[in-house]
This record gives C-alpha cells, structure tokens and sequence, in this order.
C-alpha cells in the first residue's frame, strides 16, 4: 500500500531562500521545519530568483514566470496567477497564502480539494504609497482573500480583532518567533571597516512608510559623526532619491540588501543604536523583522 504524505504548497512570495522580505524568510523557516515533520512542501519561486535548483533544505522549489524585471510591482498579478495556474495541475492539501494584495483576485481558481490558508499580514490599503484607486483595491483584494480561504492566520492580536469586527470571521493568531543571537564574532566589524558600538543603523524596505528619509534626516541634524549604515535593497526608484539626496554626508553609507542572517545579527548586536520606524502594520510582526533578514 502506498504511503500518503500531506503535500503544502506555498505561494504568495518571491521565493526562497529569502532575498527580498519578511514573508520569503518566513516561507524558507517554515518551509524546512515542515519538512523535518514529515510533510512534502513546495514553494513557488520567481523563474529569476538567484536561487535556480530545484530543492531547497529537502523543499521542492517550482520557478514560475515573473515578468517584473519588465512590467514593475504591477505584474505581481501576472506572476501569482502562473504559481496558481500550475499548482492546479498538481495534487495538494493544503495551499498556504502569504498575503493577498495580488493573489485574491485569483482565489476562484485556487482548487476547492485542498484546504486553503491565508496569512492576512497588515492593512496592505493603509500604506500612503497608494493612490485612492489602488487603495481601494486593496480592501477589495482583502475581501476577496477573506472569501475563498478556508482557515485565515493573523500574525498579530490586533489583526485578529479586525477580520472578526469586520467580516465576523475566526483567524488563528500565529505570531512570528525569533531566534536569540547568542554568538557574536568580536572578529566581525573590521570587515565592514566598523568600530564595536561606534556605529548606528537601521534595516528596512525602500519605502517611504518606513520612514527611512525621516529616519536620515534626523542622522544629518544629528551631526554626532558616527557612521550610519542602511541596508535594504535599494533598487528602486525611492532608493535613487535617497542616495542622490545624501550623498554629500559621508557617514550615510547605502549597503545595499544583505540576507547572510549571520552578517546581519552581528551588525546589530555591534551597532550602538538600530532603528526601526515602519509605520505600516503591527508591533509583533516588527519585533520578529529585528530578528530576520528584511532588506
């Protein structure tokens, strides 16, 4: 007789291992630990992720077609559609949506045999980058993820209370955990050209809700001569304004994305100040991204 195994599959991020955000770490942890459980897990990839193989920690990774490096954030939709459209030929149990803002739309084609879970994140339409237009879209897709999901995960207290005032739905409250650094190299800092607690910095995605020109500001006014690393995949075009705007102040230093967890623990621990300013979203799902590659 044959054994069966439950097979999870993941969508909803640009794949793993991370190089991008909180949700892609999130999928590469749970990803490997449901797999030490004895569960068979697929995670969908972005077909240009720098990660090309096709298993990942035992987790089967499907590349599917992005077309962002030609169309922008827009073509999200375009992308999430595909993984859909090829899960559906494929038998699984349970689908495990990280987020909604360009999947829900889909959630009539999500196959009615598998039980599907979505992570709700934050209030993706209050974010000021938004248009009115696009933000009410947003509550539409938040709708849409609320209808066509079988179970939904809230990673925050004040998430849950939301989905039950709003659409009277039961979300399980999941927060993130977090792993304690407790080895740092005193070796470590030379590399970066850095002085034990003689630097600050700040980890964060190139939006403007994160306050990081607000953040930067305050550094120049400052003026206390320490260095400031910001690090964050800056590749866009909020990160070209920033750069362009300090580029005068020589202790502003633009890293770039780092996702080698080791890299970024030890920068933390042997920073003297790190800032956090999301303004987007709730404070557990903040403490949890002190912890984990974000940039």
């Amino acid at each position: 007789m044959k054994k069966y195994f439950i097979r999870i599959v993941i969508i909803g991020t640009r794949g793993v291992p991370n190089h991008y955000g909180g949700f892609e770490q999130c999928a590469e942890y749970l990803a490997a630990g449901l797999v030490k459980k004895g569960y068979e897990v697929v995670v969908y990839n972005s077909h240009n992720h720098p990660y090309q193989e096709k298993t990942c920690n035992s987790v089967e990774i499907c590349h599917c077609y992005d077309p962002e490096y030609k169309l922008g954030t827009a073509s999200q939709f375009l992308y999430d559609y595909n993984c859909i459209k090829d899960l559906r030929k494929k038998r699984f149990d349970v689908i495990l949506q990280l987020g909604y803002t360009s999947s829900s739309i889909w959630g009539w084609l999500l196959p009615r045999s598998a039980v599907v879970t979505t992570n709700m994140d934050g209030l993706e339409w209050t974010r000021f980058q938004y248009s009115k237009p696009v933000q009410i879209f947003l509550k539409f897709a938040e709708k849409l993820a609320i209808r066509y999901s079988d179970f939904l995960i809230s990673d925050s207290v004040e998430i849950q209370k939301y989905i039950e005032n709003k659409y009277n739905k039961k979300s399980t409250y999941i927060a993130y955990g977090a792993e304690i650094f407790e080895n740092p190299d005193v070796t470590f800092p030379d590399e970066f050209d850095l002085k034990i607690n003689q630097y600050d910095m700040l980890i964060a995605r190139f939006e403007p809700e994160n306050s990081i020109e607000v953040i930067l500001d305050g550094v120049v006014k400052a003026n206390n001569g320490r260095k400031f690393l910001v690090i964050g995949n800056n590749d866009n075009d909020f990160g070209t304004h920033l750069k362009n705007k300090f580029a005068s102040h020589e202790n502003i230093k633009f890293c770039g994305g780092i996702y080698d967890l080791s890299k970024l623990n030890n920068l933390r621990y042997f920073s003297n100040l790190y800032f956090h300013g999301h303004t987007v979203g709730v404070p557990i799902r903040h403490y949890w991204r002190l912890w984990h590659p974000i940039a």
